[in-house]
């Protein structure tokens, strides 16, 4: 029998729940939407959620999905899918909180005495931590943008780092970042990591949802599993991997209107044309090129959308090697 919280799940049951959030001021409780589908054979637990980010919807569709097809009579374990995590976020379809404007991706473990953000995230620190053997947050550019099929793990070459290479093998794309950045010291899937729990971010496409990303996700999901021995399916891992390392938030210095020159995953070298930038007539008044001698487009915001000074338009990320698989 498996327990999530005061709810129990017996082997080859699904069960709809929630857990608490936070409350609101009129004394109502914000609850989380959970689904439980408990194996009928032991294995891990695997936490899996969408929007974190409440305008990245489309692991939200992808865990539907899921859910609809998966049958727990194959399944070993137990997988604890949570489909809209950041729900003040989502029901103003923001990426940000609401009420303190604070992205909740980056403020774990947060502080149970801290602000709205810490406050949510100590309270999903906790059930997470309590509930899984392994994480899995389903990503993507919201929107304002789009990011390629890429998939991000914390390396620090612990126990949990190296499964969580071998999780992020089986995800389907050979694009890889092992992440070091301090800018995700923050982020639930480096926390759970540094804590002994692998977790990884599958990154994919923006808020028009294609039919194409949701294949990516569902090759995500089914590959992770399967890489966790949840399922019996076989692990579709690549020859060779794109290593990603070091990261380049790209900000532009004055504001306009953004032409992207390149698409999200292509490679670009050494001072590349990146994007540019008009202004209301129509002039050029500022590039934007590549950082490395060798990257990656890890997102870009969208053709036409106006910015101003300082704000990001692009995530780069240093191509670092290739090689093969490290699963045994």
């Amino acid at each position: 029998m498996f327990q999530f919280g005061e709810t129990p799940v017996a082997p080859g049951q699904v069960v709809r729940t929630s857990f608490p959030l936070l409350t609101s001021p009129d004394g109502a409780t914000v609850q989380a939407p959970v689904v439980i589908m408990n194996g009928i054979r032991p294995g891990p637990v695997l936490w899996v959620q969408a929007c974190i980010h409440g305008n990245e919807v489309g692991g939200t569709l992808a865990l539907h999905r899921l859910l609809a097809t998966l049958d727990p009579a194959r399944l070993s374990g137990t997988l604890v899918a949570v489909p809209v995590l950041n729900v003040p976020a989502f029901r103003v379809r923001s990426r940000e909180s609401p009420i303190d404007h604070v992205n909740l991706n980056r403020v774990f473990p947060g502080n149970s005495a801290g602000r709205f953000s810490d406050q949510m995230a100590s309270r999903i620190w906790q059930t997470v931590r309590e509930t899984a053997t392994a994480a899995l947050d389903l990503h993507s550019a919201g929107d304002l943008g789009r990011v390629p099929f890429y998939a991000i793990y914390h390396a620090d070459d612990s126990p949990a780092s190296r499964t969580a290479r071998r999780m992020v093998e089986a995800v389907g794309t050979p694009h890889l970042w092992a992440s070091e950045a301090d800018w995700l010291a923050g982020a639930m899937f480096t926390r759970l990591t540094q804590e002994g729990i692998p977790a990884v971010i599958v990154e994919v496409g923006g808020g028009d949802v294609t039919d194409e990303d949701l294949r990516h996700f569902d090759q995500a999901l089914h590959g992770v599993l399967a890489a966790l021995d949840m399922v019996e399916e076989p692990v579709a891992r690549q020859e060779r991997y794109t290593i990603l390392g070091a990261s380049q938030m790209m900000q532009v210095r004055r504001g306009g209107i953004l032409i992207p020159r390149v698409s999200p995953g292509d490679l670009l070298e050494g001072e590349a044309v990146l994007a540019e930038l008009a202004d209301a007539y129509g002039e050029l008044v500022e590039t934007i090129r590549c950082p490395f001698r060798l990257g990656f487009v890890a997102s870009m915001r969208r053709r036409g959308l106006a910015v101003h000074p300082g704000e990001r338009v692009s995530i780069m990320l240093e191509v670092v090697r290739e090689e093969g698989s490290r699963a045994s």
